[in-house]
């Protein structure tokens, strides 16, 4: 905060002044989004207003001492609010009963913060250790309680999605995990139009659509696996040499480069470069081809353009494939990106995991036969028989 206001004040150094939070262009966006949800919770607060002055009784007041009322009813005059009065030059804090209005006004506020969030009600642990641990465990803490409490209210809501995904995939037919792996779904996948030698076309509602979210319920160490601050994440990674994203290492060989924004870069200080935000989204952009080209053929995998970047001045792209330009642009401004789903890839990988699967189950049943541990045994033919009847996928709880 000292330094925000010495950069402000003009006495910050050139480095805080371009890249720090005072930043013209931080502040712009900051400006930009701040506007954006000022409106939403200014047309919420009239919304409610509106609402409440057509019917009072669909509405309900907690008062301070959590007692519920209903605004159709006689609210005992008992109820005090604090205001800030001007006295000699001194802000005096005076207590004064609270009108109709004001009762009227402090529903339509809490309907905003319910709508919107309050981002500043937690707890001072939530504050200061699970904040600071997952930079965006505010949003989860109250966008999935909120969308339980939406689904318990209005499972309707649910409904229309199911409608609208399945108007958006009238064309595809019926897939479900089987067809598309883990992976998949995992991130909530539309898909869009018909397959095409065994290639089709998808985009994902996972941090899209609030409602999406419910899907970390399923398995909540993934809430603290993917949230988890880069400060802490990163460093683990890179002594562990794994990226816990894409589940693989950072780097594979000793003479492995990766490209990024058409510079070479060792596996390490690309994944660490990946972490810059704002330039990986002008990297996956890629305008007019700047840092290269690698366009895949989506079918078999094998890149049918290639360029090196800079128009054959910079490295080549090697790790990245470009979508068509049209499609980077949507995700540029959107967000949504599209993705070509290989389902007969999908199935080569499944089929060879459960192969491995099996194998291994048949194996450790000789093992628990030699030792005579007759209570494993049974386990162990269960899961063989779950992984056979297709019961479950992961039969280690490897994922």
């Amino acid at each position: 905060m000292q330094i925000a206001m010495q950069v402000r004040a003009g006495q910050g150094s050139t480095f805080e002044r371009l890249i720090g939070p005072e930043n013209p262009a931080v502040r712009t966006g900051f400006a930009i989004g701040g506007t954006i949800e000022g409106n939403a919770r200014f047309t919420t607060f009239l919304h409610t207003m509106r609402e409440i002055n057509k019917n009072r009784s669909k509405f309900n007041w907690i008062a301070p001492d959590g007692v519920k009322y209903n605004l159709a009813s006689k609210i005992p005059e008992k109820y005090f609010k604090t205001v800030k009065q001007d006295v000699n030059g001194r802000g005096i804090n005076t207590q004064q009963l609270m009108t109709d209005d004001d009762i009227v006004f402090d529903v339509a506020a809490r309907q905003v913060k319910e709508a919107l969030f309050d981002y500043g009600d937690l707890s001072a642990f939530e504050q200061n250790v699970l904040k600071r641990a997952m930079p965006f465990y505010t949003w989860s803490r109250k966008n999935i309680p909120a969308q339980f409490k939406a689904l318990v209210q209005n499972p309707q809501r649910a409904e229309k999605l199911a409608i609208a995904k399945q108007q958006f995939e009238h064309e595809t037919g019926d897939m479900d995990a089987s067809d598309y792996g883990k992976f998949w779904g995992d991130r909530v996948p539309v898909f869009l139009g018909n397959e095409s030698e065994g290639v089709i076309k998808a985009f994902t509602l996972l941090n899209l659509l609030p409602m999406a979210d419910l899907q970390y319920v399923l398995d909540p160490k993934r809430v603290f696996g993917e949230l988890a601050t880069p400060f802490v994440k990163q460093p683990i990674e890179q002594l562990m040499n794994y990226d816990t994203f894409m589940k693989r290492a950072i780097s594979a060989t000793p003479d492995q480069t990766d490209d990024f924004l058409g510079v070479k870069l060792s596996p390490r200080l690309h994944h660490l470069a990946k972490l810059l935000v704002p330039l990986g989204e002008l990297n996956r952009l890629n305008p007019a081809n700047v840092f290269g080209v690698n366009e895949i053929d989506p079918v078999t995998g094998k890149s049918v353009r290639k360029q090196d970047a800079f128009y054959g001045l910079g490295a080549g792209r090697e790790s990245y494939k470009d979508v068509p330009q049209t499609a980077r642009w949507i995700r540029f401004f959107s967000g949504v990106p599209q993705y070509d789903v290989n389902l007969k890839r999908i199935k080569y990988f499944e089929n060879k995991n459960l192969l491995r699967d099996v194998a291994e189950l048949k194996g450790r049943i000789k093992w628990a036969v030699r030792k005579g541990e007759n209570r494993k045994l049974v386990e162990l033919y269960d899961l063989l028989e779950a992984v056979q009847l297709g019961k479950t996928t992961d039969p280690f709880e490897r994922a």
